[in-house]
Formats: C-alpha cells, structure tokens, sequence
C-alpha cells in the first residue's frame, strides 16, 4: 500500500484502485502547486509507478493502432466507418497521440456516445483530450519534483517554535521548583 501526505499533512492510503499516476494527481489536486509537494515524504514507488504510466503514454500510436483504433469504435458502436479520404483526416489529426490514450479515449467514448452516426474528429478530441492534459501535468509535476532543490538542513520555523516553547516550559517549571537565577 503507498501513502502519500497532503498540505494538512494527514496520510493518502493508496488502494488498489487507482494507480501511482492517480495518486500523484490526488496529490498535486491538494497543493497549490506542484512546488509544495515535499519529496522527502513522497513514496519512491508513487514516483516509479507515475513514470511507467508516463513512459507507457510517451509513444505515439502506429498507422495499424489507429486503423485499429478506429475500426473498433465503428463496430462498438455499430456504425459504419467514414469514407477512405476521410479516414486519412482521422490518421493525421491523431497520429501524435499515445495508443493507450486512445484505448482510453475509445472506452469512454463508446459508454456515452449518442448519435446515430460514426463520431466526428471534435467527438474523439473530447474524449482524448483530458487523458492528454493529465499526461502532461503529471509530465510537469514530476519535472517540478527533480527539480526541486534540496531541503537546507536547518530546523523549520514550526519546529524552532516547538523547541522554545519546550524551553520556556522547562525554565519556568525549573524557576518554580526553587533554581536561583543568574
């Protein structure tokens, strides 16, 4: 099980769920920004699994994916596909994207497509484009991560404030107990 630790630092318990990816974003969705995420409390496996999901959606799909791709979404939805010229349209428009995301994109679209005719290039887009977005914040929140500088090994305000307090509890109980001052 990986945990993970919000702004308020209580504790995300992974389940079997989601993802490494998925956490990773529960994450940065807590943070102002991906600046406030404290590495020292990130677990080495939530930043290996987010890595695997972003190099598994780093390829761009081949002319066979896609052709499958699309061929898929015509018999799903029962549809016969689009003319031969307009197919080639389909290829160049999502030819840059990942085959998973497109895998993705195609369940989606298949669970709530409507109309009674094959889907349009702007349908597909909808349906890819916040897989692409998530791969891209994730791509950014991980870079943010490397490239965070290491925390400086003096103690934090919080905990210099902790320690006083100590102190000024023990000074005044050691002043009560009878301790002449100096």
């Amino acid at each position: 099980m990986t945990t993970t630790v919000t702004k308020s630092n209580q504790q995300i318990q992974a389940t079997d769920r989601q993802d490494g990816s998925e956490y990773l974003m529960h994450l940065i969705g807590h943070h102002c920004g991906a600046h406030n995420i404290p590495e020292r409390r990130l677990s080495p496996s939530l930043i290996k699994d987010t890595e695997t999901f972003l190099n598994d959606r780093s390829e761009p799909a081949t002319a066979k994916q896609l052709g499958g791709f699309l061929d898929y979404i015509a018999v799903c939805l029962n549809q016969t596909p689009p003319p031969t010229d307009t197919l080639e349209q389909y290829i160049r428009t999502f030819e840059a994207v990942p085959y998973p995301i497109l895998r993705d994109a195609a369940d989606e679209l298949i669970k709530t497509y409507k109309w009674p005719r094959y889907p349009s290039i702007a349908d597909i887009w909808e349906k890819v484009g916040p897989h692409l977005r998530k791969v891209e914040r994730l791509q950014d929140a991980l870079r943010q991560i490397k490239n965070k500088p290491a925390r400086r090994s003096e103690v934090a305000p919080h905990e210099r404030r902790a320690v006083a307090r100590q102190l000024k509890d023990l000074i005044k109980k050691n002043m009560s107990s009878g301790y002449p001052n100096k």
